[in-house]
C-alpha cells in the first residue's frame, strides 16, 4: 500500500463531516479527547443516538495511523462505520441506574494499573495500591450479543452511592470480576497458534532464545537443560484488562499447586499476564530487561502494566517483587513487604 498524506487535523475533520452526513440531525455527533491509563490522551469519536446516553468510544489515533500506513480513507469510514454499529449499546442503557448501588454492585469490577504512570488519573478515582500497581474499579456492561462495554468509576459515583469504603468495593469486585469475567490459563504455543499479539510474539521469542541469553534458562551449557521452561498465558475470557485475574481468589495458590512450584508472573500488558515456574537460577535483572524490551518495541503505552516481573511464593500464597539474583536477605524483605501489602478482603 501507498502511504497517505493528509494531516491528522484534516483527518479528523474530514471524517467527523462524513460521519455527520451519515446520521440524522438528532444525532450528537464529536470529538473528544480521552484520558487513558498512562497517562495517554486519544481522540474519540463519540456517536449519541437520540435515545441513547452512551455510546463506544472509537479511537481515531489508531485509525489515522492505519491511514498513514496506506489504508484508503473510504475503506477506514467504513471500518468505523461498521464498528459503531457492533458496539453501541442496544438497547439503550438507562444513565440513571449509575445513581443506584443496588444495581450497579451486580455489575461492579475490579482492574489493574501501573502506579506511577497514572498519578493524574488516581487522583480523581477510588484506588487500592497494591504493591507497586493500583486496583481501580469499573461497570462492565454486556449487551444482548455479549459484547462489553465498562465505565471506570470516579469519586463522584461513590458520593452518589453512599460512599461505600474501598474494602466495600474490593470484596464485591472481588466476587464478581471472577464470574463475569472468567480466567483464562493456557500454555503460550496454542496462543500462538491464534494469531498472537504483538507483545506476546515478543516475549515468546525473548523466552525462547538459547542460553545463556534466555533469562529463565539455566546459566549453563548442558544439552539437557537447554530448553525453556514452560510458559503460559494467564487472562480472561474477555480479553480485557486480564492482568486482574492475578486477584482472583486462590487462582496463583492452585496454578502454584498444579505446577508444583514457585511462579514467576511477567506482565504481558494490562490484559494479561504470563507464568511461567520459578528457579533459583534466574536473574531478575534479565527478567526486567526483557519486560522493558517488550514495553518499548511492542506493546502501546497505554497497556503497559510494569516494567518488572513479579514473585508468587507457593509456601506463602504472596505475591511480592522478584526475588533479586543471590539475596536472600532481600528476597525476605520482599517477602515481609508483600504480607504487609496483602489485601484481605472484607
Amino acid at each position: 500500500m501507498t502511504a497517505n498524506h493528509m494531516s491528522y487535523p484534516d483527518f479528523k475533520n474530514k471524517l467527523l463531516t462524513q460521519i455527520r452526513r451519515e446520521f440524522s440531525p438528532d444525532y450528537d455527533i464529536r470529538i473528544s479527547s480521552i484520558l487513558k491509563t498512562n497517562a495517554v490522551t486519544l481522540d474519540s469519536l463519540m456517536i449519541y443516538a437520540p435515545d441513547c446516553n452512551l455510546t463506544p468510544n472509537i479511537y481515531l489515533n489508531y485509525y489515522y495511523g492505519r491511514y498513514e500506513k496506506g489504508l484508503s480513507f473510504d475503506a477506514i469510514f467504513k471500518e468505523i462505520l461498521d464498528c459503531y454499529q457492533k458496539r453501541r449499546t442496544d438497547p439503550p442503557f438507562d444513565v440513571e441506574r449509575f445513581a443506584d448501588f443496588a444495581y450497579i454492585r451486580h455489575h461492579l469490577v475490579f482492574r489493574l494499573l501501573k502506579q506511577s504512570d497514572n498519578q493524574n488519573l488516581l487522583l480523581d478515582i477510588p484506588h487500592i495500591d497494591f504493591l507497586d500497581l493500583a486496583i481501580v474499579f469499573a461497570i462492565l456492561l454486556e449487551d444482548q450479543e455479549g459484547h462489553h462495554a465498562s465505565v471506570l468509576i470516579h469519586k463522584s459515583h461513590l458520593k452518589a452511592w453512599g460512599n461505600p469504603t474501598m474494602q466495600d468495593l474490593l470484596a464485591i469486585a472481588e466476587f464478581n470480576t471472577p464470574r463475569l469475567l472468567p480466567y483464562t490459563f493456557q500454555p503460550m504455543e496454542e496462543l500462538l497458534d491464534q494469531a498472537p499479539a504483538p507483545e506476546e510474539k515478543g516475549q515468546a521469542d525473548l523466552l525462547s532464545s538459547s542460553c545463556p541469553d534466555d533469562p529463565l534458562a539455566p546459566s549453563c551449557p548442558d544439552s539437557d537443560q537447554l530448553a525453556s521452561p514452560p510458559l503460559f498465558v494467564l487472562g480472561n475470557q474477555a480479553r480485557l484488562y486480564g492482568a486482574a485475574t492475578i486477584l482472583y481468589p486462590e487462582l496463583l495458590s492452585d496454578i502454584a499447586g498444579k505446577l508444583s512450584c514457585d511462579l514467576i508472573v511477567i506482565p504481558s500488558s494490562i490484559h494479561e499476564v504470563l507464568i511461567t515456574p520459578y528457579t533459583s537460577l534466574m536473574c531478575q535483572k534479565s527478567l526486567d530487561d526483557m519486560v522493558v524490551q517488550v514495553n518499548t518495541a511492542q506493546v502501546p503505552r497505554e497497556d503497559i502494566l510494569s516494567d518488572h516481573v513479579y514473585f508468587f511464593s507457593r509456601e506463602q500464597g504472596h505475591l511480592c517483587l522478584a526475588f533479586p539474583d543471590g539475596n536472600r536477605e532481600e528476597s525476605e524483605a520482599l517477602r515481609q513487604e508483600a504480607e504487609r501489602m496483602t489485601i484481605v478482603p472484607a
